[in-house]
């Protein structure tokens, strides 16, 4: 039994080399960027920014980069 999984797990690792990570493009229109900012002494200011253009990549259901344009 431990011989057919070692085998099996062996020609797996191929495969997962092979893997390119996945790039996600953000859509702009329905995406938002919300924001706090806090004072020391109690107070605070919320806000929005609005998303020009952004993706990610996504290798082994983790991310693992990406690159977002922020309207200020």
């Amino acid at each position: 039994m431990k011989l057919v999984l070692s085998l099996a797990l062996v020609a797996l690792l191929p495969l997962s080399a092979l893997a390119k990570p996945e790039t996600y493009k953000a859509d702009p229109k329905a995406s938002t960027i919300g924001w706090e900012g806090k004072k020391i002494i109690g107070g605070a200011h919320q806000g929005t920014l609005a998303l020009q253009s952004g993706s990610f990549k996504v290798e082994k259901n983790k991310i693992i980069g990406g690159e977002f344009v922020i309207d200020m």
